[in-house]
Order: C-alpha cells, then structure tokens, then sequence
C-alpha cells in the first residue's frame, strides 16, 4: 500500500516534499494554488531533485476552487488558461494523474445546468491532461449534490473519468 500526503499551499513546496519524505509518504498529493504553491512558484529542477533524492512521487492537484464549469465566458476561458499552464508543469515534473474538483458553486443555476456545464468542461479537460500524458482524476467535494453518487456516475456515464475518492 502507498501512503501519500497533500502539501499545504501555505508552505514552500520543496519543504513539504521534503516532510513528505522524511515522515515515511511514497508521494506527494502536490496541490498548486496560492499562496505559495502556484504554478510560477514551483522550480522545477529542485522539486525534481527533491524526488529523485528522496525516491517520492508527485501526483498533481489543481485548486479547489476553480471555476472550469463558469457560466462566465472569461471566467470560464481564463480557468481552462490556468488548467493548461498547471498540465504544462506537471508534465515536466513527470505526473501522469491530476485531480480536480467538480465546479458546484454556480449561483442561479440549476442542479441540472451545473452539472451539464461540469460534463461539457471535463471533456475538453480530460482532453487537455491527453495532451500533456496526464490522467485526469475527478475528486468529489465534500458537501452538495455533485457528491451524491447519482451524480457522479453521470460523470462517468457522459466521459470515461477517473473517481478519486
């Protein structure tokens, strides 16, 4: 069985690798997100150093919070622009499965348009991560009706995804 841990984004990254390591994890859950865990906060050649050294893998994950299903027209091609820049790094960290989270805070939307537009921007998702050797791994959230399992078998139903749980 492999054990792994999450970096709090709150830390330098090299230093939760290096926890990671030392406490005895097979890989690192490496969540890109602010503070200090953004993707043009992550040099590349020491996290992969860190790796090798320490014989730790990386499993990426992007932001809990990412609008990818956004009714908003820039919100949504500015998500998908960040989405894309983060593939670009964990491929040349060598990931080969990324997690995101269902985008479930759509005020005035209904159940069905949220999770329509979520099934819509996972497509081109899961085609994106194709296009940089990722898996992409669809994540439940904690609360709401994207994590009913009805739900999440639409996803499955729609597009072949990975469920991380």
């Amino acid at each position: 069985m492999l054990l792994g841990m999450m970096n709090d984004p709150a830390r330098k990254v090299e230093d939760e690798l290096r926890f990671a390591a030392e406490a005895g994890f097979d890989f690192l859950d490496l969540t890109l997100e602010p503070p200090k865990a953004r993707v043009e906060d992550i040099n590349i050649e020491r996290v992969l150093k860190l790796c090798e050294s320490y014989n730790l893998k990386l499993v990426g994950h992007t932001s809990f919070y990412l609008q990818w299903a956004s009714p908003v027209k820039n919100v949504y091609n500015g998500t998908l622009k960040e989405i894309e820049e983060t593939f670009a790094l964990l491929e040349k960290l060598k990931v080969e499965k990324v997690t995101l989270h269902p985008h479930w805070f759509q005020p005035n939307s209904s159940q069905d348009e949220i999770l329509s537009r979520n099934i819509k921007s996972l497509r081109k998702i899961v085609k994106l991560g194709g296009k940089y050797s990722l898996k992409v791994l669809l994540e439940n959230i904690p609360n709401g009706f994207l994590s009913y399992p009805e739900n999440l078998k639409r996803f499955l139903e729609e597009w072949k995804v990975y469920i991380f749980t």
